[in-house]
Order: C-alpha cells, then structure tokens, then sequence
C-alpha cells in the first residue's frame, strides 16, 4: 500500500513536472511564432519589393492515412532563391487520428534548402514546437460506480519536428513534398514519435516577386 502510494505519488511529480516544461516551451514558441509571423504580415500588407517571404499550405497526413492540414509563413533568412540559403518557418494546423485523437499543432523550425538553377529544390527543417491532443470520442469518468460524460480539455505535448523534402522553385509558387517526424511529449511519461507526409506549396506573398 506504501509503495503505491509512494510510487503515484512520485508519478504526479513527475507529470507536473513535464506540464511545467511543456508550459514553458509553449510560451517561447508562442514568442518565436509572433517573431516570424509578424515580420511575414507586415511584408504582406506593404507587398514589399522582394521575395523572401512566403505562405505555405500543405496537405498533412499523420502516418499517412490520418488526414489534416498545415499552413504558415517561410520566412529565407539569407542567401537568394537559386542556390543555398537559410530560411526560418512557423506552421500552425492540426489532423484527425479517426476514433483515436485530434490534433492541434504549432511550431517554429530553421532549416536549409538548396535551389538549383533548373528550379529543383532539395531543404530540411527541424524544430520545437507544442502539440495538444482530444480524444475523438465522449470521454466518461466513474464516480460512485456511476459513469458520467465529462469535457475533454485535452492533454498539452512538447513537439520536436523533423523534415526533409523536395520541390520545384516556380516563378511564384514552389510545390514541394515532405517527410516529416514529430513527437509527442509526454505519452505515458515517454516520447511517442508520429510520421507524416506534407504535400502542399509556397506561394509567394503578393507583389513582392518583382
């Protein structure tokens, strides 16, 4: 009995625990998103003479087959459109695991790409980001020996992100596919790693191609 006791109680610790890391990784991802997003609004409003920004929107299926979508600004941080350059993005989105969960995504990544002079474009990101997921069915609890429906507030997640991908530059518009790995942290006290495809493009913000 003790050590049950001891062991739940060493279990909540270290559940709060992991709230309160994924609470603060939550906030600093909610700071770099304004970072780039704002930057990305503002180019859209002027339609600033250049094209380093970009909106992208994707097709996301969760280990495939579990559909939903993605969509957000590619912000390239230096270099130039043919060739190799650094460039900073921010997704917002979500997907639906049929009679598991539904997720809701956003994260901030820095990644690579490589334009060559054809318009084949080779890039890899990586990232942080915060993942909250509800079950996709009623949730119920017992109490005395009576089940009762509840809301489900979902359950928050720590979301690193890893990609690759390849595409075509198009004068406006470069569609692109991606493998894409997150993670979801945490799942029974562990990370539990997801795959994805992205299917979708960037699509140059208006008047700022010339």
């Amino acid at each position: 009995m003790g050590q049950a006791m001891r062991h739940e109680s060493h279990g909540q610790r270290r559940r709060a625990i992991a709230r309160g890391i994924v609470s603060a990784i939550a906030s600093a991802i909610a700071w770099v998103l304004a970072l780039v997003i704002a930057p990305g609004a503002a180019h859209a409003a002027e339609g600033a003479a250049n094209d380093r920004v970009s909106f992208t929107t994707a097709y996301l299926g969760e280990f495939l087959f579990h559909p939903g979508v993605l969509g957000g600004v590619d912000v390239r941080l230096t270099g130039t459109r043919r060739g190799g350059s650094l460039a900073g993005a921010a997704n917002l989105g979500g997907y639906v695991h049929v009679r598991n969960h539904v997720g809701v995504m956003a994260d901030a990544e820095l990644g690579y790409r490589f334009t060559f002079g054809s318009g084949l474009l080779v890039e890899g990101f990586a990232g942080l980001g915060y993942l909250h997921t509800f079950a996709a069915a009623p949730v119920y609890t017992v109490e005395d020996g009576k089940a009762e429906q509840v809301v489900d507030l979902g359950r928050p997640s720590f979301m690193p992100v890893v990609s690759l991908g390849v595409g075509w530059q198009l004068a406006s518009l470069a569609p692109y596919v991606r493998v894409e790995s997150f993670g979801q942290y945490p799942f029974n006290d562990h990370l539990l790693p997801h795959f994805a495809l992205l299917v979708g493009a960037r699509f140059d913000v208006p008047g700022s191609s010339r």
